[in-house]
């Protein structure tokens, strides 16, 4: 969502460029998905959702070099990684609570691994507000300027890969002897 506001609010996209906008991560996430399971194959599901959200939580935190002017190879870079480090995040993630589930919990598992996409609702309404928050005491007029809205985007943006990264980082803490996903 803060990429959206970035392309539409700051660099003045149309909706339809700031669709076109996305062209890289959409490149990045059908790439991703012919990789992931021969990742998971070869390194295990814990190892490939770290390295999915370290890549993910990297080209989030990389958004902070987001420029007020169009820098689109800037823009298709950064949403490219954090594209590509989703998809392997989501995949591995399904992986990683799916294996070595017996069949009667399989109706437990399937509703819990929905959990991320409602958590997910209150993560954006987080980041809306710290974006919202840094705008607004950037801005010196009642209306925010381009680079005060993006000085709020960068902010939503960095928080956003922080806890991405934090992710990865606790999910290699806590998983690490978990092999056999």
């Amino acid at each position: 969502m803060l990429l959206s506001l970035y392309m539409q609010d700051v660099l003045g996209f149309t909706v339809l460029r700031a669709g076109l906008g996305y062209l890289g991560e959409g490149a990045a996430a059908p790439l991703g998905g012919m990789y992931v399971a021969k990742l998971l194959g070869r390194f295990g599901g814990v190892k490939v959702l770290s390295a999915g959200l370290l890549i993910q939580g990297a080209g989030t935190v990389a958004m902070f070099a987001l420029p007020v002017h169009v820098n689109l190879a800037a823009l298709l870079i950064t949403s490219s990684v954090m594209g590509l480090g989703h998809v392997f995040s989501v995949v591995s993630f399904i992986t990683v609570m799916t294996t070595g589930v017996t069949e009667e919990d399989e109706g437990v598992v399937g509703g819990l691994s929905q959990l991320p996409q409602y958590v997910a609702a209150i993560g954006v309404s987080g980041l809306s507000a710290i974006a919202a928050a840094r705008t607004n005491a950037l801005a010196s007029g009642a209306t925010p300027s381009r680079a005060d809205i993006l000085g709020g985007l960068h902010a939503g943006m960095v928080t956003a890969g922080v806890v991405v990264l934090a992710g990865a980082l606790l999910v290699g803490a806590v998983l690490r002897k978990r092999t056999t996903a």
